[in-house]
């Protein structure tokens, strides 16, 4: 089967939204053995969004638009897909209950604008929406397949999965399902890492897909994919080249799937019992935002003081003003100080200290903007790291909590 799929709106080009449709659709796809052919992003432009759905009908056999399918004048797909079939738009009393019933449930009246969200092209089958008022549709015309979702990424997903997978795959052998892993890995760039993949690979490289991404704050997915076969020797080979890149790369992986560092390291203080204390300048609070996502850290995570200006150093954290006055606040000395100081007043195991230049502004010929200082004290030994990054102000936090989430990681592996 070749799917495509189509995403509509202008705002994908414009709002700086990142489009987690498409890869939610794709990954669910492919964990099934169904795998994306094309996709197109297309602008609020009828005649636009009609071309681009006559093509992908005459390429593929099934077709999934999102988004368009509110109550607005640039809410299109329904008229588009009317207008590339030649099906013309009906009342479809299927849609209309699904409306009445998500208004009854909201207990408010229906606007007449929403009534324009009821027609469908004819002989489409309404997909109900729970969670909105934009229901989507299935169009069967021969033998292909045209799909209509809300663009609503919360309205999309149980759609899809509830809905539409299980009709697309029904009838299909397991056989045929990929196998996949993911491994998540940080401290390595992504050429050394690639040149390591290839080092460890080697044997493997005409069997497998693999797909390095690097995310946000430095992270890289490393994906491991064979996608045809029979199951068995499939995730054989899979397992044995993950086991290889363990083996390989050590202590840079960090997770599987989707886990991120914050993960890791919550886990491990949770198996642990440490308590830990988090004192940060530059980053603003960043490293706590991280850790507060990890379920349960809260047995761990006794405090955090945002430090950001040089008083709030000398009150909350008992640094002397001398040594902010000799050292500056973006210093080995006074980040030191402010990993210890945190650690002993909340009488935890673990604390980190983190500060630097974050710009665009600030730095200095021997303090440049992306100098980052972080300490991690733990059993009574410091460590101090330098780094310096490059790009926004953004980058660099993002990085420096990487990094300070990082250190800490590896101390308690080594533990």
């Amino acid at each position: 089967m070749k799917i495509e799929i189509i995403n509509t709106g202008s705002e994908l080009f414009f709002d700086q939204i990142v489009n987690s449709n498409l890869t939610f659709i794709s990954n669910n796809l492919l964990t099934r053995g169904l795998f994306v052919s094309f996709q197109t992003t297309v602008p609020d432009d009828l005649l636009r969004q009609v071309e681009v759905i006559k093509t992908a009908c005459r390429r593929s056999d099934t077709v999934i638009i999102t988004g368009g399918l509110g109550p607005t004048a640039d809410d299109l797909t329904r008229l588009a897909i009317s207008r590339a079939t030649g099906r013309s738009l009906f009342w479809n009393s299927q849609a209309e209950g699904s409306l009445v019933k998500f208004f009854k449930k909201l207990g408010r009246p229906i606007s007449p604008a929403n009534f324009s969200q009821v027609y469908l092209p004819r002989s489409a089958r309404a997909l109900p929406n729970r969670l909105g008022t934009a229901p989507g549709f299935w169009l069967k015309i021969r033998k292909k397949n045209i799909i209509a979702l809300p663009g609503v990424p919360f309205e999309l997903r149980p759609m899809f999965t509830g809905q539409v997978l299980p009709r697309l795959v029904r009838g299909r052998r397991p056989k045929q399902r990929p196998a996949e892993k993911k491994l998540r890995v940080f401290g390595i760039t992504e050429s050394a890492l690639a040149d390591q993949i290839t080092d460890a690979l080697s044997g493997l490289t005409d069997k497998l897909d693999i797909g390095i991404t690097v995310g946000s704050g430095g992270v890289i997915t490393v994906r491991l994919l064979v996608r045809s076969g029979p199951v068995l020797p499939a995730r054989k080979i899979i397992q044995k080249a993950q086991s290889l890149l363990v083996k390989k790369l050590g202590v840079l992986i960090f997770g599987r799937a989707d886990d991120l560092l914050e993960d890791a390291v919550g886990r491990l203080l949770l198996k642990k019992s440490l308590t830990v204390a988090v004192a940060e300048s530059c980053t603003g609070g960043l490293v706590t935002h991280r850790l507060t996502n990890v379920p349960g850290i809260s047995r761990c995570l006794k405090e955090s003081i945002i430090c950001y200006d040089n008083r709030a150093k000398i009150k909350r954290l008992n640094i002397p003003p001398r040594q902010l006055k000799k050292y500056g606040a973006v210093s080995p000395e006074v980040t030191r100080l402010m990993a210890k100081n945190v650690t002993r007043s909340q009488k935890t195991r673990v604390g980190l200290g983190i500060s630097g230049i974050a710009g665009p502004g600030g730095g200095t010929a021997k303090k440049p903007v992306g100098l980052v200082y972080v300490a991690l004290f733990f059993k009574g030994l410091m460590t101090v790291e330098k780094y310096n990054f490059r790009g926004p102000r953004e980058i660099i936090k993002e990085r420096a909590a990487s990094m300070a989430l990082n250190l800490l990681r590896l101390h308690l592996i080594d533990d």
